[in-house]
Order: C-alpha cells, then sequence, then structure tokens
C-alpha cells in the first residue's frame, strides 16, 4: 500500500528551530521597523535574524509586526500540494495574529482537502514539538479528524508561563496601561503572562522566587502536572545580557520548585529562543517556562 506523503508548513513565531520538524517549510512572519523617514519590512528568521531584532528592541527602536504575506504563503502551499497528498499548517496562535484566517481564505480558494490547518492556540517551540508529534501520529495511521482531536487534547495537556521584566513594550502595545506599567516599573515588579491562544495576566511580584511560585502554581492548576508528570519542558529566553545571571536562577528555581512537590521529572530541558515576533511586544531580558503534561 503507498504511504501518504506529508510536508508541513511552519510560521517563524516558532521560532527558530522550524527546521527540528521532518519535512517542513518556513513562512516568515513580519517585522515592521518605523523612522521619521521610511518604513522597513523585514520578513523574520529570512532577512532579520532572531538577535537582530532582540537588538533593535535594546535599542529602542519603533519596531511593530505583522502577519504573512498572503500570495507567499499560498505559492509555497500550491507547490506543496503537488508534490503531498497533505500538506499540514501550524499558525501562530489565532488570539495573537489573523494568519489562522489568511490560511482558512487560502484553503477556500484552493480549495483542496490535501491543505490541513491546525488550531494550534501556540507560539513558540512549543509549535515545533505538536507539529512533529503530530507527524507521529500521523504516521500510525491516524486519521485527519483524529489529528485534530490530538490537537485539541495536546492544547489541554501543555501551558507555557511567561516572565516579563521590560515593561516598556507590553505599554506600548497597550497590554498594559502606561500608569500601572510606570508604577510596576518603580517598584521593579516582573510580571507573569500565561500564553494559551492569547496573552494573559496572571500575576506580579518583585521576588523572582515568588514569580516562579505563581508561574508553576498556575501551570499546575491548568494542567495538572504534579498528579500526572511532566512529559516535555523547556525554557525560553530573549537577550538576557543583562538578566542572564537571574535566567540562570529562574531555570534553577522552576527545577527546584518541581523537585520540591515531588513530581515525576526525568526530563532533560531544553534552552530555546524567544522568537523575534513574540519579543517585539513582550520585550527583553524575558524569560519563559513551558511544560507538557504526561497523557493520561
Amino acid at each position: 500500500m503507498k504511504k501518504n506523503k506529508v510536508s508541513v508548513i511552519l510560521d517563524s513565531s516558532a521560532g527558530d528551530n522550524w527546521k527540528e520538524v521532518e519535512n517542513s517549510h518556513l513562512i516568515p512572519l513580519i517585522i515592521m521597523e518605523k523612522s521619521d523617514k521610511e518604513l522597513i519590512e523585514y520578513k523574520d528568521l529570512v532577512t532579520i535574524k532572531t538577535e537582530e531584532v532582540y537588538e533593535k528592541i535594546k535599542d529602542k527602536k519603533n519596531i511593530s509586526t505583522s502577519q504573512m504575506i498572503m500570495g507567499e504563503a499560498m505559492s509555497l502551499a500550491e507547490e506543496l500540494i503537488k508534490n503531498n497528498d497533505y500538506v499540514f499548517v501550524f499558525s501562530i496562535s489565532k488570539g495573537l495574529s489573523g494568519s489562522m484566517n489568511t490560511w482558512n481564505q487560502i484553503k477556500d480558494a484552493l480549495d483542496t482537502e490535501k491543505l490541513v490547518i491546525f488550531d494550534t492556540c501556540d507560539v513558540t517551540h512549543g509549535m515545533t514539538i505538536l507539529a512533529q508529534e503530530v507527524l507521529n501520529e500521523f504516521k500510525k495511521g491516524k486519521s485527519i479528524d483524529e489529528l485534530h482531536d490530538f490537537v485539541a487534547n495536546w492544547n489541554k495537556r501543555r501551558r507555557g508561563e511567561l516572565i516579563v521584566n521590560d515593561l516598556d513594550c507590553l505599554i506600548k502595545g497597550g497590554r498594559i496601561s502606561s500608569f500601572k506599567g510606570t508604577i510596576a516599573k518603580m517598584l521593579k515588579l516582573k510580571i507573569c503572562i500565561s500564553f494559551q491562544n492569547d496573552l494573559n495576566f496572571v500575576d506580579k511580584s518583585s521576588s523572582l522566587e515568588k514569580i516562579i511560585d505563581i508561574a508553576m502554581s498556575d501551570i499546575d492548576k491548568k494542567i495538572n502536572f504534579s498528579e500526572k508528570g511532566i512529559d516535555k519542558i523547556f525554557f525560553g529566553k530573549t537577550l538576557c545580557r543583562d538578566g542572564a545571571e537571574e535566567y540562570e536562577e529562574f531555570k534553577k528555581g522552576v527545577q527546584d520548585w518541581i523537585n520540591k512537590k515531588g513530581i515525576d521529572f526525568n526530563i532533560t530541558c531544553s534552552d530555546k529562543n524567544m522568537p523575534s515576533i513574540i519579543s517585539v511586544h513582550t520585550g527583553i531580558d524575558a524569560f519563559y517556562v513551558y511544560v507538557v503534561a504526561k497523557q493520561q
């Protein structure tokens, strides 16, 4: 029996590890830099590197983001459909961008069931892990409907929490008011934000130990990894040149928190860069922890 062939499309919100997924192809989201004289558009991970975006944030450049170029995405999808039985698309969370809607428009225009769009509700390296997991399930013979169910269940098992030190980008993007942001900066507060389809405020504290407890307790409340055990865990960061020491303390603090709870935890932690498309909105010297609970 002929095996189904499948290719994967990821956008740059998955970060610079997108090549870790088999048969993967990149669609860049757009980074825009505005000055008094011109507007420069960069294709994320293509014409600008993640580290270069970090530097622009640090230098207080006026940068913003936009979704992919529709024509470019459609051309790639058309080409891949010619040579594959299916093309799987893993796009930035619909709570953060209109890309999912654009992909659905592309699917309607191409009028094909070969283009399969998954609602990841996610960003960061978690998308690359999900994409590979879906491919693995597909190889086991799962149907497209079963794969959608797998993704929905996956989203119930995983959660990420982001710790923000530099509040300027959150203020600029309107996710925190200028007044509250100014007070928080004066008090040197760290902001804990969860990402599950959207970026949502969880709590704040000036203490790293306290913010770790806030983040891990919130993740555990959502996915119950203390009972189920941890399947995967990884950490991510932006530039962290000025905050590298605190980032290392954060990672150690999270692992200490897990150990003190006596939670099943024999997984090697990986360390990833924050996707630049997200860092534009959360600033530099931010870091996160991402946990996937075991399947039960």
